[in-house]
């Protein structure tokens, strides 16, 4: 919080000095201090949603006499109060910090801390409500299905090609890149830089201009903060339309109780699983139709398509590659991608479906597990190779795409399928280290999953592992090369055959003791269930 406040502190006097570069502008500091605000609420009012319907909580949704529509606005509300703290320990400290470095009135800065307040609530309510409203009706209808996946496709498709053009425009400048011969230019590094920003600056003011338009929302909700009454009805239209939409849809939904699902993905995922040899293929294969007939991936669908991140680079690396015409830059391009595409695709993916291929996706149902004399080993095994299996179809069409959209087909972008493979066996495993320290099968929601503050932590470790201390390692041989101290042969052989055998060496020794740990744990006593 205090990190937040003098930031936002910093930003904000800088920003509002003239004398510093800054533009005395307080409508846009508060457009996209409302930008933030509606962004956050809509992102809890999604988990909200996804939290009412996949409770399971049966105490209430059997035992309290209130009538199903107000059991499962409680719900909600029970995560939008849990989700206040966002509020609390973020927005408060960066509302404050405004007030404090404007010179805000009181009785203003009480008006826009209650209005905040009242923003966040009733907007992430309306935005569960709809939200929840259109998973419930897209659960219950083959059609909307179909829409669902046209609708991720096609969104996906607008992500990389706007962010194609937006690596094009950043080739000429990658191009120039100073550091590809032994001696350091200095001069040259800082004329880069600079012409970095300047580029940087002038798509960032397109795009703002663009999105201070006076028709979005965070723009009527800055009119509020400065107490212009202008596009206050706008704003307000869009919260309870979205809330009476919401409940519409809600009510809706419920005339239907069948769940519908996608025989094409179960189809798909089977066909893989065949050609794939896998220990326990029977069960195997019935987690498989369960996992595609379950409601929980129906309402996490779009997470089968590949998460936006992945995508984002997927464009952005493609545009690059389309542009650029140094070899080295090339190569430390290629270099980059392998990595980082295959830790967003696994990360991703393990994050949005985490209630059904993480290793607590069984819930006290282990118990049966262990009875049957099976051990976490086995679930593991079971979870991690769904996880393996689902990633596989994103991470083909993936290089499909940028092969595609790069115009480039080389057998070093052939050398790169294996690696990249294995870059994939490796960070889908990484993503299953928090449940194998600290497992937790008493949770009465799958959203729980990730949210226990030790598992939190653990997760926080690993990827600063792997961003902070893998990432520079697997490029060492990259950075070399570029510096001119090892010749190309010696670079294609370190950068693409030695790291991921080192990679797939150490994942494996880790794999060995995960095995080792969770072999040992097999009474049901020790994972603490009720």
């Amino acid at each position: 919080m205090v990190a937040y406040f003098w930031g936002t502190a910093f930003l904000t006097s800088k920003y509002m000095n003239p004398n510093e570069g800054g533009i005395d502008h307080l409508h846009l500091i508060w457009a996209i201090v409302s930008f933030l605000m509606i962004a956050v609420s809509t992102l809890s009012g999604i988990k909200s949603a996804k939290w009412e319907l996949n409770t399971q909580d049966d105490f209430l949704l059997q035992n309290v006499w209130f009538s199903e529509q107000i059991k499962h606005l409680l719900l909600r509300l029970e995560h939008i109060l849990w989700d206040a703290k966002q509020w609390i320990s973020f927005l408060l400290p960066v509302l404050a910090a405004i007030v404090w470095t404007t010179r805000i009135p009181p009785l203003h800065a009480i008006w826009i801390l209650a209005l905040s307040f009242l923003v966040f609530t009733i907007l992430t309510q309306g935005i569960a409500a709809l939200y929840s409203g259109i998973l419930k009706t897209r659960d219950r209808s083959r059609a909307a299905l179909v829409g669902t996946m046209a609708g991720a496709i096609i969104a996906r498709t607008v992500i990389v090609a706007l962010c194609t053009i937006a690596g094009r425009i950043a080739a000429p400048w990658v191009n120039t890149f100073p550091l590809i011969q032994r001696e350091l230019d200095v001069q040259a590094l800082e004329t880069w830089q600079r012409e970095g920003s300047k580029l940087f600056m002038e798509e960032v003011q397109h795009v703002l201009r663009f999105l201070l338009e006076s028709w979005w929302p965070h723009v009527a909700l800055a009119d509020l903060f400065m107490l212009q009454a202008s596009g206050w009805l706008i704003l307000w239209a869009i919260v309870f339309g979205g809330a009476i939409t919401g409940t519409r849809l809600n009510a809706f939904s419920r005339r239907n109780r069948q769940i519908a699902f996608n025989k094409i993905l179960e189809t798909l995922y089977g066909k893989l699983h065949s050609i794939v040899p896998a220990k326990d293929a029977g069960l195997l294969s019935a987690r498989i139709k369960v996992l595609c007939r379950s409601s929980y991936t129906l309402r996490n669908l779009q997470a089968l398509f590949g998460g936006i991140g992945f995508w984002i680079l997927i464009g952005i690396f493609s545009g690059m590659l389309s542009r650029v015409n140094v070899d080295k830059i090339e190569y430390a391009v290629l270099s980059f991608m392998s990595f980082m595409i295959m830790y967003f695709l696994s990360f991703e993916l393990y994050s949005s479906l985490s209630g059904k291929i993480s290793l607590e996706a069984s819930g006290e149902r282990i118990i049966l597990d262990l009875m049957a004399e099976r051990t976490l080993w086995n679930e593991l095994q079971q979870q991690w190779s769904i996880h393996k299996l689902l990633a596989w179809p994103i991470f083909a069409f993936g290089q499909l795409v940028v092969i595609l959209l790069s115009g480039k087909f080389s057998i070093l972008l052939l050398l790169l399928l294996p690696v990249q493979a294995i870059y994939v066996w490796c960070f889908t495993l990484i993503c299953h280290i928090p449940s194998v320290i600290h497992p937790r099968f008493d949770y009465l929601n799958p959203e729980q999953i990730q949210d226990y503050p030790e598992k939190e932590v653990i997760r926080g470790i690993t990827h600063y592992i792997v961003l902070g201390v893998i990432l520079p390692v697997a490029l060492l041989p990259l950075i070399l090369y570029m510096a001119d101290y090892i010749e190309f042969s010696w670079f294609v052989s370190l950068q693409y055959i030695v790291i991921p055998g080192l990679m797939f060496g150490v994942a494996a020794i880790g794999l060995r003791l995960m095995k080792a740990k969770l072999h040992r744990w097999i009474d049901i006593n020790d994972l603490h269930l009720k």
